[in-house]
C-alpha cells in the first residue's frame, strides 16, 4: 500500500458536504458536555443558542454518538464544528494529531485541507475579477506560457473553474512523485508542477464538452492569480482571503513548519500491516492552488461566514462564485471526486435526503428542501479529509477536518444531511 500511496503523490478529491440545522437549549448543552467530558474525548464543548434543533443534532444526539463511535473504533481522528449565526452548537475533537509524540487533536488543531483549498483559489480569482484585473472569459494562455495551443488558445478561466477544460491531474504524469519529493521551495513547487501539466495529454474534446475533475486546472488558475496580481499565488491568497476573513491559523505551511509546529496534525493512513503510518514524507514542500493549505474548523467557519457576509467579495461576485453553473451527475460530484476507498461502516449511517448538486466557480452548490448551500470537501489517501458547507438563508455552517484518509468523514456527513433535512 505504501508504494500505491506514493505513486499518487498529492492525490486530492472533493466531496460535497451538508451543513447543520436549528439550535439548542442551555440545559441540554450543559448535560451533554458533561457527559462527553467524562467519556475521555478531548476538547469537546458546546455553547447554547436560543432556539431549537432536532434531537439528533444536539449534544448526546445521533450525530454526536456517531462521531464518538467512529473515534472509539479508531475510524475517525479529527475535529467537528457545527454553528448557527456564529454560535457553536456542537464542537468535538478526537484522536491524535501526532501519535509518536502523543499530541491530541483539539479544536485549535490545524489540518491539511486537501482539495478544499480550491475554494480559496476560486475566491482569489473572483477578487481579481472584481478589481478588473482579469475576466472569466480570458484564455489561460494569456497568463501561462508553454501550454499546447489547444489549451492556451481555447480554455478559459470559466472552463477551469467549472472543471470543464478537459485537463486531468498532474499527479498522473510519469515521474511526478519522484520529482515532487525533491522540491524545496514554493517556486519549485509552482513551476515544477506546471512542467508536468505541460506534459499532460491534450484534451480530445473541446472545452465545455464534458466535466473532468482537474487539479491541473486549478493549478493553472493559481498561476493566473499570480500573473494578474504581480504577487506570488500564496501571498495573494494570504493577503486577500485568509487575512480579511480573520483566518489567523490558516496558511500554506511549508514542510519544515509542518514538522516543527505541534499544532499541525500529521497525516496518517494504514500500511500493508494494517497499522497507522505517518505519511508526512509523501507531502509537498508547500500546498498548491489545487490542494493542501492548512486550516482549522474554526477558520473554515470564519471563511464561510466572511464569504456570504460580503467581507471577501461584493455581493455580485460572491453570488457569481457560489451560484450553480453546471449540474453534477445524479446530484453528486464527478467520478474523479469520489473517495477511492469505502467509508467506514456504521450502524448509525443513513442515506442523505435527495439533493441537487451543481458545480459553481470552485464550490459545490447544493439545493435541498428549497434551501441553497455552498461548500466543498477534499481528501487524500495519505491522510486528509476536510469539508465545509454553509447555508446562508438559515445561518448554518458545518466544518469537519481529519488527519485520516479521504472518505473518513463520509458517514458523519451522510447522517448530518439526513438529520438536517428531517428537521
Amino acid at each position: 500500500m505504501t508504494m500505491n500511496r506514493r505513486s499518487a503523490l498529492g492525490l486530492l478529491g472533493a466531496i460535497p458536504v451538508a451543513a447543520g440545522a436549528a439550535a439548542l437549549t442551555g440545559s441540554a448543552a450543559a448535560a451533554a458536555a458533561a457527559a462527553s467530558s467524562s467519556s475521555g474525548s478531548s476538547s469537546n464543548d458546546s455553547t447554547s443558542w436560543s432556539g431549537r434543533i432536532p434531537a439528533g443534532l444536539q449534544p448526546g444526539g445521533e450525530l454526536d454518538e456517531l462521531v464518538a463511535e467512529l473515534a472509539a473504533a479508531d475510524q475517525f481522528s479529527g475535529t467537528l464544528l457545527v454553528k448557527r449565526h456564529g454560535t457553536t452548537i456542537l464542537s468535538r475533537s478526537y484522536g491524535m494529531a501526532n501519535k509518536e509524540e502523543s499530541v491530541r487533536n483539539g479544536k485549535d488543531t490545524i489540518f491539511a485541507t486537501a482539495s478544499l483549498t480550491k475554494l480559496f483559489t476560486a475566491v482569489a480569482v473572483a477578487h481579481l475579477a472584481q478589481r478588473g484585473a482579469l475576466r472569466y472569459t480570458d484564455l489561460i494562455g494569456a497568463y501561462v506560457d508553454g501550454l499546447a495551443p489547444q489549451i492556451a488558445e481555447r480554455v478559459t478561466l470559466h472552463d477551469l473553474l467549472t472543471h470543464a477544460s478537459g485537463l486531468g491531474n498532474y499527479q498522473s504524469a510519469p515521474g511526478y512523485p519522484e520529482a515532487a519529493r525533491g522540491w524545496s521551495s514554493a517556486e519549485e513547487v509552482m513551476e515544477g508542477t506546471l512542467d508536468f501539466i505541460r506534459q499532460l495529454p491534450v484534451p480530445e474534446l473541446p472545452p465545455g464538452a464534458s466535466m473532468v475533475y482537474s487539479n491541473a486546472g486549478f493549478h493553472l488558475l493559481g498561476l493566473a492569480v499570480a500573473k494578474a496580481s504581480d504577487l506570488s499565488y500564496h501571498d495573494y491568497v494570504r493577503a486577500n482571503v485568509f487575512e480579511p476573513a480573520g483566518m489567523a491559523s490558516t496558511d500554506f505551511y511549508t514542510m519544515p513548519e509542518w514538522l516543527e509546529d505541534r499544532r499541525i496534525a500529521r497525516p496518517y493512513a494504514k500500511n500493508d500491516d494494517g497499522a497507522w503510518e505517518d505519511n508526512i514524507d509523501d507531502s509537498l514542500f508547500i500546498g498548491t492552488p489545487a490542494g493542501d493549505a492548512h486550516s482549522t474548523c474554526a477558520d473554515l467557519d470564519r471563511f464561510a461566514r466572511a464569504l456570504w457576509g460580503d467581507d471577501l467579495l461584493s455581493p455580485e461576485f460572491r453570488d457569481l462564485t457560489v451560484g450553480a453553473k453546471r449540474p453534477l451527475p445524479q446530484g453528486g460530484p464527478p467520478p474523479e471526486e469520489q473517495p477511492e476507498e469505502p467509508s467506514p461502516p456504521s450502524s448509525s449511517e443513513a442515506p442523505a435526503a435527495p439533493r441537487l448538486g451543481y458545480q459553481a466557480y470552485g464550490p459545490i452548490a447544493g439545493l435541498a428542501d428549497g434551501q441553497w448551500s455552498f461548500g466543498l470537501g477534499g481528501g487524500s489517501i495519505f491522510g486528509a479529509s476536510a469539508s465545509v458547507e454553509a447555508y446562508p438563508e438559515t445561518g448554518w455552517t458545518w466544518a469537519i477536518m481529519s488527519n485520516y484518509p479521504e472518505g473518513t468523514s463520509e458517514p458523519i456527513t451522510n447522517l448530518a444531511k439526513r438529520l438536517i433535512s428531517a428537521g
